[in-house]
C-alpha cells in the first residue's frame, strides 16, 4: 500500500507521505506504531526517489 501511494503521489512532485495527521500536540508512539512507521519510510525510500 505504501508503495503505491507514494508511486501515484510523486506524479507531478509535492507530494508528502505521512503516517498521520495531527493537529497540535505529539501522539504517544506505540512499539508497534513504531515498527510500522519506520517499515513505511524503508519503503518510502525504496520507491520514492525521484530521477
Amino acid at each position: 500500500m505504501v508503495a503505491e501511494t507514494v508511486r501515484v503521489g510523486m506524479d507531478g512532485g509535492g507530494f508528502i507521505l505521512s503516517p498521520t495527521a495531527t493537529l497540535g500536540g505529539r501522539p504517544t508512539m506505540t512499539d508497534h506504531a513504531r515498527e510500522n512507521w519506520l517499515a513505511m519510510l524503508d519503503v518510502a525510500l525504496e520507491v520514492g526517489e525521484y530521477e
